[in-house]
C-alpha cells in the first residue's frame, strides 16, 4: 500500500509543479530574445479582429524600423524598411510572453493564416506600418500590448496544362500590379523553415502552392491591385559531357500570369477592396505555341565557329521574361520555351583553349566583343543568322 501511495505522489507532484508555472499551452510559452543580456518583457494578446476571439498559435514580431536591409544595402528611395527584432508565438488563450527584449519602441505585428500581416504589408508596399500598436521596453520591466488581426481577402483558382491536365505543387503568388512581390519570407506552407511549426513568421501574404487538383488559394490578402503569377518549373534538355551544363543545360523558369500570358501586360488585374474572396482566377499554361531560338556564333574576322559563351534572350518590356543559354563547343545555342514576341538577344562569344572546359579560364584562348540584335517570334521556330563577334584586341 505505502508503495502504490508513492508512486501515486510521484506522478502528482510534477502535475502540480508544471500548474503552477503555467502550461505553455495556456499561455504562449517565453521566447527568449538575448539570454545573456538583461532586458524587458513583452506579453500581451493577440486577437481575432471579425470574431474576438483568441488568436490561437498566431505568429508575432517586435520590429523597429531600418534603414538597411539584412545585407547591410540602403533601401533609399524604395522605401522604409523593417527587421524582426523578436518574434513568437500565442498559445491556446492567444496569449504570447517575449522575454529578454533589447530596450527600444517597438511595432507589435501578428499574422494568422487568413489574416492580413501588417508587416507583410508594409515589406511588400516598401511603406510605413500601420494599424500596430507599439510599445516602449526598458531592461528588467514589462509592457503589456493587445493585438487585433484583420481578415484578408481571398484569391483562388486552378493552374492547367492546356490538354486540361492540373499541375499540382508549383508556386502561385501575387504580384502588385505596379510590379512588387509579395517577399519569400512571408509565405506559410509549413516548410518547416521557420523556428516555428508551420511556415514563416513574417506574415502570409500571396503566396501559396497548388493542390493535386492544380488549385490554389491564397488568403489574408490586403485591399490592392494584384496580378497572380504562376512559377513552372521545366526539365533540364542537356548535360555536358563532362557532367557539367551543356549548351541546352539551364532549366528556364516559365512564368505566367493569369489567365495565362507570359507578357506582363496582358495579365488579369485583380482588385481587392476589402475581405473579399475572388474565385475562379484560373492560369492555363499554353505548351503548344511555345517556340525555340537557335543559332550559332562565330569569328567575324575569318568565319570559325567560337566555342563558348553566354546567350541571353529578354523582352524589353518585361525583364522577368528572359531565357538564357550557353554557347556549345560548336558554336551553336538553344533558347527554348519562347512564347511570341519581340525580344533582344545578347551574345558574348569565347575562344578557349584546347582541353580548358567550360568553366574554366581562358588561358590561351581569345575573347570577343559583345553584339545585341532584335529577335521576333512569331508562329514558329526561328534560326536566327550567324552572330559575328569582333575579337577583342588588347594593347
Amino acid at each position: 500500500m505505502k508503495r502504490q501511495l508513492l508512486a501515486v505522489l510521484l506522478c502528482v507532484i510534477p502535475l502540480a509543479a508544471s500548474a503552477q508555472q503555467g502550461s505553455p499551452a495556456r499561455r504562449g510559452a517565453p521566447i527568449v530574445a538575448n539570454p545573456t543580456m538583461p532586458g524587458g518583457t513583452v506579453t500581451g494578446h493577440v486577437y481575432c479582429g471579425d470574431t474576438q476571439r483568441p488568436a490561437r498559435f498566431a505568429d508575432v514580431e517586435l520590429l523597429q524600423a531600418a534603414d538597411m536591409d539584412a545585407r547591410g544595402q540602403n533601401f533609399g528611395n524604395r522605401g522604409q524598411g523593417y527587421q524582426t527584432v523578436v518574434h513568437g508565438r500565442t498559445g491556446l488563450d492567444g496569449s504570447f510572453v517575449l522575454t529578454g527584449v533589447p530596450a527600444g519602441d517597438y511595432f507589435v505585428s501578428g499574422s494568422m493564416a487568413g489574416y492580413v500581416s501588417p508587416a507583410a504589408v508594409a515589406r511588400v508596399t516598401q511603406s510605413a506600418i500601420t494599424n500596430v500598436p507599439s510599445t516602449h521596453v526598458q531592461a528588467n520591466s514589462t509592457s503589456d500590448v493587445v493585438v487585433s488581426m484583420e481578415r484578408g481577402a481571398v484569391v483562388s483558382g486552378r493552374v492547367t496544362y492546356d490538354d486540361g491536365s492540373p499541375i499540382p505543387g508549383v508556386s502561385v503568388h501575387l504580384r502588385l500590379a505596379g510590379g512588387s512581390t509579395a517577399p519569400r519570407g512571408s509565405t506559410r506552407m509549413g516548410s518547416g523553415n521557420s523556428p516555428f511549426n508551420g511556415g514563416g513568421f513574417f506574415g502570409n501574404m500571396g503566396f501559396g502552392q497548388t493542390d493535386d487538383r492544380g488549385i490554389f488559394r491564397l488568403t489574408g490578402v490586403s485591399p490592392g491591385q494584384y496580378t497572380v503569377v504562376v512559377t513552372i518549373p521545366t526539365q533540364v534538355t542537356g548535360i555536358g559531357s563532362a557532367g557539367g551544363v551543356g549548351a541546352r543545360g539551364f532549366q528556364p523558369t516559365l512564368i505566367l500570369y493569369a489567365p495565362g500570358s507570359m507578357h506582363k501586360v496582358d495579365a488579369r488585374i485583380v482588385d481587392i477592396r476589402g475581405a473579399d474572396t475572388v474565385d475562379g482566377v484560373d492560369i492555363q499554361v499554353a505548351l503548344i505555341g511555345l517556340h525555340v531560338v537557335l543559332g550559332r556564333v562565330e569569328s567575324k574576322a575569318d568565319g570559325h565557329l567560337l566555342n563558348a559563351g553566354f546567350v541571353t534572350l529578354t523582352d524589353p518590356s518585361d525583364g522577368t521574361l528572359a531565357r538564357s543559354a550557353s554557347v556549345s563547343s560548336d558554336g551553336s545555342f538553344h533558347l527554348d520555351y519562347l512564347p511570341t514576341g519581340t525580344y533582344t538577344l545578347n551574345v558574348q562569344g569565347e575562344d578557349r583553349s584546347e582541353g580548358s572546359g567550360a568553366h574554366a579560364g581562358l588561358a590561351g584562348g581569345k575573347r570577343y566583343d559583345r553584339a545585341t540584335s532584335s529577335v521576333v517570334v512569331g508562329d514558329h521556330d526561328v534560326t536566327v543568322d550567324a552572330i559575328q563577334l569582333d575579337e577583342v584586341t588588347t594593347q
